[in-house]
C-alpha cells in the first residue's frame, strides 16, 4: 500500500473563527473530495504548539502562520506549504523558505465578494454616502444630489482577484475600467490596461480610485500627498488592498479640505486601528475593519476546495496553481 502523505493544518486563535482550520470543516471538505483524501494522514495544531512535533514528518503544510525558523531541519519531508490567504507580505523575505518547497496561495477566493463589496462601495461613492453619514452625525440637513454613474472613471490598482471583481461591478454601472498592474497586460474585463509606473498619467482621469494590489516592493507608499492632488476634486477612494500603499494622513487632510470628495477604507496598518487614530473622526470617511471579502460561511470551504484541486496536480506531479513568486510576493497569472 502506498504511504499516505502527511498533511499537518495549523491555524491561529488570533484569527476570526471563520479562518479556523478545524476537524469539522475538514471532514465536510474530504467528503467533497473523498478518493484524495483517503491519501492524506492529517494531524491539526494551534499557534505553533507542538509545530515542531507536527513538522517532523509533514508533507504538505496548510496554514495561516507557523514557526519559520530552521525549517529544513524542522520539516525535512515539506514539500509544499499552502496558506488560507491571498496577502503573503507577512511571510516575506522568503530566505526562509528550503529550496525546492512550493508555496500557494488562495488568490481567487476573494473574487465574487469583491464583485459585491466593490459594487456597493462604488455606489456608496458616487451617491456621496461617506458625505451623507458625516452630516448625519453633525445633525446637518444638506440634500445632496448624484446623477447616473454611466461613463465614470474608475482606475483599479491591482487587477487580480480583488481587482478584476472590482471592475466586473464598475461594468455593471456603465463605468470606464482602467486597469494598472505591475505587467500592464490587457484584461477583458478593464476597457484600458497600463503599468504601474504609469499610474500618475491615469489619476487626473480618475472619478474612483480602488487599491486592489498586494503590497510589494514596488507599491508600498506608491500614494502619497502629490498623487492625491492629481486626482478631480471631490474623487473618491476605496482601498481594499493594503494599507502602506497610500500614505492616510494625506488622504485624512484632502478629506478634511474636500479635495477628496470621500473614501471607503477597509484595510489599516497595524490592525485594529488604534482607538486614538485621527481616521475615527475624519468627515466622509467610512471604515469597515477588514472584512469587506471575507465569506463567513464559505471562506475556509472554498480554500479547501482549492487546496484539493492543487492536491490532484501534486499527485501527479503537475505545477501547482497559486504558486507565490518569492521575489514579487504573489502568484503571477500567465
Amino acid at each position: 500500500m502506498t504511504k499516505k502523505l502527511h498533511l499537518h493544518l495549523e491555524s491561529l486563535s488570533a484569527k476570526s473563527p471563520h479562518m479556523y482550520l478545524t476537524p469539522e470543516v475538514w471532514t465536510k471538505a474530504a467528503a467533497r473530495h473523498p478518493e484524495l483524501a483517503a491519501q492524506l494522514e492529517v494531524t491539526f495544531g494551534w499557534d505553533g504548539k507542538d509545530f515542531a512535533q507536527y513538522a517532523k514528518s509533514a508533507d504538505i503544510l496548510f496554514a495561516s502562520d507557523f514557526p519559520r525558523e530552521n525549517l529544513a531541519e524542522v520539516a525535512p519531508n515539506l514539500k509544499w506549504v499552502n496558506v488560507p490567504a491571498a496577502g503573503t507580505e507577512n511571510f516575506m523575505p522568503f530566505d526562509w523558505l528550503p529550496d525546492g518547497i512550493v508555496f500557494t496561495n488562495n488568490s481567487g477566493n476573494h473574487h465574487q465578494r469583491a464583485i459585491e463589496f466593490g459594487g456597493m462601495a462604488l455606489m456608496a461613492l458616487h451617491n456621496r454616502l461617506p458625505e451623507v453619514i458625516t452630516n448625519q452625525r453633525n445633525r446637518n440637513w444638506n440634500r445632496i444630489f448624484s446623477t447616473i454613474a454611466t461613463d465614470k472613471v474608475v482606475v483599479v490598482l491591482g487587477f487580480g482577484s480583488l481587482g478584476s471583481g472590482v471592475g466586473k461591478a464598475a461594468k455593471m454601472f456603465g463605468m470606464h475600467v482602467i486597469g494598472v498592474t505591475r505587467s500592464g497586460r490587457p484584461n477583458e474585463v478593464a476597457d484600458e490596461m497600463y503599468r504601474t509606473g504609469d499610474l500618475r498619467d491615469h489619476l487626473p482621469r480618475a472619478d474612483f480610485l480602488v487599491i486592489a494590489s498586494p503590497v510589494t516592493p514596488e507599491t508600498r507608499g506608491l500614494i502619497g500627498a502629490a498623487d492625491l492632488d492629481l486626482m478631480k476634486k471631490g474623487a473618491g477612494i476605496v482601498n481594499i488592498g493594503r494599507a502602506p500603499i497610500m500614505d492616510y494622513d494625506a488622504l485624512r487632510q484632502r478629506l478634511e479640505s474636500g479635495q477628496i470628495g470621500g473614501a471607503i477604507l477597509d484595510v489599516f496598518d497595524p490592525e485594529p486601528l488604534a482607538a486614538d487614530s485621527p481616521l475615527w473622526t475624519t468627515p466622509n470617511l467610512i471604515i469597515t475593519p477588514h472584512n469587506s471579502t471575507d465569506d463567513v460561511e464559505q471562506y475556509i470551504p472554498r480554500t479547501f476546495d482549492m487546496f484539493f484541486a492543487n492536491l490532484a496536480r501534486f499527485i501527479d506531479g503537475k505545477p501547482l496553481e497559486n504558486q507565490v513568486d518569492r521575489k514579487l510576493g504573489y502568484w503571477v497569472r500567465e
